[in-house]
């Protein structure tokens, strides 16, 4: 084995305790940003191939 594989066996408990801690913190941090943001827009559904309204077929909001 090369050195550089090797320190992944020699890890201590209390490096792999801290690792997994580390790691759980990022996830949950990483989650809570997530949701305080607006769902992104997939395009899914959308229907983009129809045509925008023309004004003369609009209501008329000076009608009353």
């Amino acid at each position: 084995m090369t050195g550089r594989h090797l320190h992944h066996y020699l890890m201590s408990t209390h490096q792999v305790a801290r690792l997994i801690a580390d790691t759980r913190e990022l996830m949950a941090r990483s989650m809570a940003l997530l949701k305080s943001t607006p769902v992104p827009d997939s395009f899914v559904g959308r229907r983009t191939h129809e045509p925008f309204p023309r004004e003369e077929d609009l209501p008329s909001t000076t009608d009353k």
